[in-house]
């Protein structure tokens, strides 16, 4: 598999064109959209977008075409060069959006506009255009212009509140939650929009505020608030509210274990603790009463005594024994486990992905799920700067090779 090539056959969005400017903070949302099959092509400055600048670096070594980040969320689009803001830049950037469905952009509000593209400025040469933007805090309110990133997102969003221990700062969670949430919501957006646009004809403009999705993520925090009047306790750690509700650690690692009370459960616990006999007391009869359990020093009594005893086992072996007994458990996983995790592998969850221009292949993560009818595509490896310049302004768009030439030696291209 490589580059070159946009997407065929099969996909659940095939003959679906979508134009990519988005920066960090939405380029997830054309990535969810290539996967899905639709021709994705990511519109980038001449001398490339920050995306490409963003570590971890392939062999440690900083390039264009060398950032892990733009490889993970440009795989599967096609590539073209475009300077919006040079003379005639704008101009041919809205021929590629009349010939589109979708534009996702993550510029600040009114940028687009002040060039003449805005979704009004799109709308008219194609009614049925959908324009996706993804910023800190949307379009309109008096943050709209206010700079930010995952960090800022987390923190106004409320996440940042929750995360961390009771006695120090909060600890942003790593991953970027906030950026993929936000992709992930415009994503939904822009299937909506385009389901609309088959009843009425016409395309909309999506205005994704990172801040205001981070509230769907905070689970009961806010109606809690609203509805009760309490402000639940944040940066509880691995703070539970009875036993055997947790991470422990085992010898390799560490495990999470959730003991849900179903009748005869304890019982099965115990016997399993105590056939190394390693229960202690905790098969005397007091620790039989649920209500007893759920006391604070003794829950910590009976975890102290689970710790010593599940520290014995390797973190599959501690899972493996704990689920046969009712007990919803994990282990925590590092990447190089999910690598060679037995499961992902059954579902053929990763794949190879060949770089050509480097002569090799990398594994690379597959889709999240599986489609019976429409299969999902295998990644393909992300486009080289200016890669499918010719393929789309000249076989897709029409210009003449003086043409393109032309706004190459100008750097519009």
């Amino acid at each position: 598999m490589n580059g070159s090539q946009p997407q065929t056959s099969g996909g659940a969005l095939e003959g679906l064109h979508v134009l990519d400017l988005a920066g960090p903070m939405g380029v997830y949302c054309g990535k969810l959209l290539a996967d899905l099959g639709a021709d994705v092509i990511r519109v980038e400055p001449p001398d490339g977008g920050p995306v490409r600048r963003i570590g971890p670096f392939f062999e440690d070594t900083p390039g264009v075409e060398r950032s892990l980040f733009h490889w993970h969320f440009n795989a599967n689009k096609r590539g073209i060069t475009l300077d919006l803001e040079k003379s005639g830049g704008a101009a041919l950037f809205k021929r590629l959006a009349a010939k589109s469905d979708v534009v996702i952009e993550t510029f600040k509000p009114g940028w687009l506009g002040g060039l003449r593209l805005s979704y009004g400025d799109l709308a008219a040469e194609q009614a049925g255009i959908v324009v996706a933007s993804i910023t800190p805090f949307g379009q309109t309110g008096p943050y709209s212009h206010y700079e930010g990133e995952e960090l800022i997102g987390q923190a106004a969003g409320g996440l940042l509140w929750m995360c961390g221990w009771p006695d120090r700062p909060p600890v942003m969670m790593g991953g970027g939650p906030a950026l993929h949430q936000a992709s992930t919501e415009a994503a939904a957006g822009v299937l909506i929009a385009l389901e609309m646009r088959e009843h009425t004809g016409t395309g909309q403009h999506l205005d994704v505020s990172v801040q205001a999705c981070m509230p769907l993520t905070l689970m009961t925090s806010m109606p809690q608030y609203y509805t009760l009047g309490e402000l639940r306790k944040p940066r509880v750690g691995d703070f539970h509210a009875s036993a055997l509700n947790g991470l422990f650690k085992c010898s390799d690692g560490y495990g999470d274990f959730r003991f849900g009370g179903r009748l005869g459960q304890w019982e099965g616990v115990v016997a399993w603790m105590d056939s190394a006999r390693m229960a202690e007391d905790l098969g005397e009869e007091r620790f039989k009463d649920p209500a007893y359990r759920r006391e604070a020093d003794v829950y910590h009594h009976i975890d102290e005594v689970f710790q010593r005893f599940i520290v014995r086992f390797t973190r599959e072996e501690a899972v493996d024994a704990a689920q046969r007994l009712g007990m919803w458990s994990g282990a925590v996983h590092t990447v190089e486990d999910m690598l060679s995790d037995p499961q992902l592998a059954a579902r053929n969850f990763f794949a190879e992905v060949e770089h050509d221009n480097l002569g090799r292949s990398f594994t690379y993560p597959g889709p999240p799920f599986m489609m019976s009818e429409t299969p999902i595509h295998r990644p393909r490896r992300a486009p080289l700067l200016g890669e499918h310049n010719a393929d789309i302004y000249e076989s897709e768009l029409g210009l003449s090779k003086g043409e393109i030439e032309s706004l190459r030696t100008s750097g519009v291209i």
